[in-house]
């Protein structure tokens, strides 16, 4: 168990140095973990104090990583909808004063498996041989925590980084843990989701196909609003949107999918660039997902390799 369990909520801490020792760099890691999840304005995560972590540290390369959440059982609520200020990320990241090149010769995440709302998800990843920066940056990229003064960067060589990702659940509980989730979130609006019935599948050309049925009520209207979606999912990590269908027998809920239509014809075509998408939002630009496969039978798996 790491020691640092329960005191990532100590905002004043600061290195001694950079990147210290192998403490001092898993403490930064759980650092940002945990604060990432805290400054959420729309989703709160609990169970996350449980994940266990290792990092071995020989001056400035991680020999080994391991994130171990296997048994954890993660929950998940609707946030108070706001973020507190002080918690807010600089619009431009400060600037480096200094850069020590480091590198990440091999890390592991892996949960076999995690409870995510009642519901089994197994993952295991691998990352080796990562080129990067120690950067002690101008002033802290969060206000309040004197600690992000300290953090990586993408080095300039990036080296022949590479991985591999699986993560796999039972297609039957997907439906089910989306429910979990969607429910308290569209209470919060005043609606009540009543049923959530979703069926996929996939072939061997990674056309996936999702069918989901949901009974809502809100106030004292009752409705069954029916989803048909099909997107492609290439091995280059882009998602394309085939079609989208939204329908239901109740002339009101009708009306207002009709509404829609214009919104819904402007999905249809659109690609989602997963590793350009990734990189906006602050994603290493030097890794990337390459063969991305999808396959649906009793388990839905994603899997990919990284480079």
């Amino acid at each position: 168990m790491s020691p640092w369990r329960n005191r990532h909520d100590d905002k004043s801490w600061v290195p001694d140095a950079w990147p210290g020792d192998s403490a001092t760099v898993e403490r930064r890691l759980r650092d940002e973990l945990f604060a990432e999840v805290a400054s959420s304005a729309d989703m709160r995560v609990s169970g996350f104090d449980d994940v266990r972590t290792t990092v071995d540290l020989d001056g400035a390369e991680i020999t080994h990583l391991l994130i171990d959440a296997t048994g954890v059982k993660l929950k998940m609520k609707p946030g108070d909808g706001a973020t507190p200020e002080p918690q807010a990320k600089a619009e431009t990241e400060p600037a480096i004063l200094d850069r020590i090149p480091g590198a990440l010769r091999f890390a592991r995440i892996t949960a076999d498996p995690a409870n995510i709302q009642g519901y089994d998800i197994r993952i295991d990843a691998t990352l080796q041989n990562v080129a990067f920066d120690w950067a002690r940056y101008e002033t802290p990229v969060r206000a309040d925590r004197p600690a992000t003064a300290f953090g990586i960067a993408d080095a300039d060589d990036p080296g022949a980084p590479s991985g591999a990702f699986s993560v796999r659940m039972r297609a039957d509980d997907l439906g089910p843990m989306i429910e979990s989730v969607a429910r308290p979130l569209m209470k919060e609006s005043g609606m009540r989701l009543r049923r959530l019935d979703t069926d996929v599948t996939a072939n061997d050309d990674q056309n996936v196909t999702i069918d989901a049925v949901a009974a809502v009520r809100w106030k004292v209207f009752y409705a069954t609003v029916r989803a048909h979606v099909e997107l492609h999912v290439a091995r280059d990590a882009i998602i394309a949107v085939k079609t989208v269908r939204l329908s239901s027998r109740n002339p009101l809920i009708a009306l207002a999918l009709r509404l829609m239509r214009e919104e819904l014809r402007e999905a249809e075509g659109r690609r989602l660039d997963l590793n350009a998408e990734a990189a906006a939002d602050g994603a290493s630009r030097t890794l990337r997902v390459h063969d991305l496969r999808v396959r649906v039978a009793e388990d839905i798996e994603v899997s990919g390799r990284i480079g």
